[in-house]
């Protein structure tokens, strides 16, 4: 029981520091082109040590390098689940969202959601979700587009929707 909590333990340290992590690299610099929306190499940083610890992980369990006790066990299982599923999610996210905008209109693609195109004229609203890291758009016909905080780009759409919804 005392090793299930010291698991339960150092996963909840490991998700305290990625929240400050990803908070300081929300603040990364815009190091692309003027209208731009891609991952800053940030990202993929985090996505590149996410992807060692998962090998990390499969290599620990598939050479039984440790402790071969049930809770042991479900423990490793747990993490390997955990991270090769955040695995995929960050470097599909990182490698195919992508995006630019202008003065008429904000273009949008990514893996999960597809192609979107909307006006400046047609957003009604800006919303943080500062517990999910992105920045929701709403627009009249009640379509949504979700930018992250790790975007390049991200602060000077921000800047431009909060002038052109003024």
């Amino acid at each position: 029981m005392l090793e299930i909590f010291l698991v339960l333990i150092k996963g909840f340290i490991i998700s305290v520091v990625t929240f400050f992590v990803i908070g300081y690299l929300k603040k990364s610099t815009y190091k692309i082109k003027k209208g731009d929306l891609k991952y800053t190499f940030s990202y993929f940083v985090i996505a590149l040590l996410n992807l060692t610890f998962t090998i990390l992980l499969w290599w620990v369990f598939l050479t039984k390098n440790y402790k071969e006790e049930l809770s042991q066990t479900i423990s490793l299982v747990a993490l390997i689940i955990f991270f090769s599923a955040s695995s995929i999610y960050l470097l599909a996210e990182g490698l195919f969202a992508k995006g630019r905008f202008d003065d008429e209109k904000i273009y949008y693609q990514t893996i999960w959601s597809g192609k979107k195109e909307q006006r400046w004229q047609d957003l009604i609203s800006i919303t943080p979700k500062d517990t999910l890291f992105w920045y929701e758009f709403k627009f009249r016909d009640d379509s949504k587009m979700r930018f992250s905080y790790l975007l390049g780009g991200v602060e000077e759409l921000i800047k431009i929707s909060k002038e052109k919804l003024a």
